[in-house]
């Protein structure tokens, strides 16, 4: 509720943590990127604008393709089921 009024005062502009800013990394083929938890992304494969990346993680992490968690969200709220 509070961010709400917030974000409808007239002027207000967002801080960078509440506008999403993203973090953008070049990398190049065999080249990797580390996150916190151990958790390391490669870039396996440029080809024809996709790329194939590798991700090494700890067993107990899960990793899923956004598409499939946006697909299974309602689902799991209850609203709309299929």
């Amino acid at each position: 509720m509070m961010r709400q009024l917030r974000d409808s005062r007239i002027g207000y502009r967002p801080s960078k943590q509440e506008a999403g800013i993203v973090l953008v990394l070049n990398r190049r083929l065999g080249q990797a990127i580390v996150m916190d938890g151990g958790i390391r992304v490669i870039v396996l494969q440029c080809d024809r604008g996709r790329v194939r990346l590798g991700i090494e993680a700890p067993g107990a992490t899960n990793v899923f393709r956004e598409e499939l968690v946006l697909e299974s969200a309602p689902a799991s709220s209850g609203a709309g089921g299929r």
